[in-house]
């Protein structure tokens, strides 16, 4: 398939030009970090234990990871604006958008 497929298909975050490449890099970067941090560093720490791991213990990690990212301060303010019907800290569906 070609990369616009991929894209299409949702297997890819985008496509981008050589010139277009670093910036597009710089704004996913800026833009993950204003999500958890701790959500993001133990999602590292996941999947860099996937390339040892079976699927068992995958989903065992992640439900454990999910269990400990429910407790963060991060996740009980998401859950207080959602109850609120404030916007959300942090639009995930919207990566590539302006969460303004």
């Amino acid at each position: 398939i070609t990369a616009k497929e991929a894209e299409d298909m949702g297997m890819l975050y985008g496509v981008f030009s050589s010139n277009e490449l670093m910036p597009a890099a710089m704004e996913l970067a800026r833009r993950l970090a204003q999500g958890s941090k701790s959500a993001i560093g133990l999602t590292k720490k996941i999947v860099n234990r996937s390339f040892q791991s079976d699927y068992a213990t995958m989903a065992e990690l992640e439900s454990d990871g999910q269990a400990i990212l429910f407790s963060t301060d991060f996740h009980k303010e998401a859950v207080r604006r959602f109850q609120s019907k404030e916007p959300p800290l942090y639009n995930w569906d919207k990566m590539g958008e302006s969460n303004n």
